[in-house]
């Protein structure tokens, strides 16, 4: 199982798209106030590139655990066969990213209203253990989530028949990791 920096830092990744959004809207805003970019530096604030370089510094660390995501390390093996598609689930990791998104744009405090919110959105994700439930598997890791047999969520690229066939193959299950209590991930299989 995962550690709890862990789970934030797939938390966190779970905002990449908000990140990029919120800067290419503050830029643009910005932009459409000065008549040049050579002027540009010129009229930006240091509350501005403060704003901008944690963005950025967001944005970085999310592709970094991106990253380190499609390299976990498989330590145990699972026969579960997928049983249904559990993806209507994790809309609910959609919805809490566009309320933080939406209360960004609040003209005064409006970034201090969504890191509020982030953060209590952060503390019941870890403190739930419902990793599979982090938008970053979908989208932008193109995972897909499956609810398995005794209440397990196996979180993989393969299709349900893909991994169905895969278990019936070999005996012993197939490599996965799990990140909480019933909640695997697997990466694809080679045939």
């Amino acid at each position: 199982m995962i550690k709890n920096s862990s789970m934030w830092a797939i938390y966190t990744a779970s905002y990449f798209i908000d990140y990029v959004l919120i800067l290419v809207i503050l830029l643009w805003e910005k932009k459409q106030n000065i008549a040049q970019w050579k002027d540009f530096m010129k009229y930006c604030t240091s509350s501005d590139w403060i704003i901008w370089s944690i963005l950025v510094s967001l944005i970085i660390f999310s592709i970094v655990v991106m990253h380190r995501i499609k390299r976990i390390l498989m330590t145990t093996r699972i026969k579960n066969e997928p049983e249904d598609d559990s993806v209507w689930e994790v809309y609910s990791g959609f919805l809490v990213q566009a309320i933080a998104l939406i209360l960004s744009f609040f003209e005064e405090h409006g970034l201090y209203f969504s890191l509020v919110f982030f953060i209590i959105g952060g503390i019941a994700f870890i403190k739930s253990k419902q990793v599979y439930l982090a938008s970053v598997f979908i989208f932008p890791l193109g995972y897909k989530i499956y609810k398995g047999t005794g209440n397990v969520k196996i979180i993989t690229k393969e299709s349900k028949d893909g991994l169905r066939l895969k278990l019936a193959e070999d005996v012993d299950g197939v490599e996965a990791k799990e990140l909480a209590k019933g909640i695997f991930l697997i990466h694809s299989m080679k045939r």
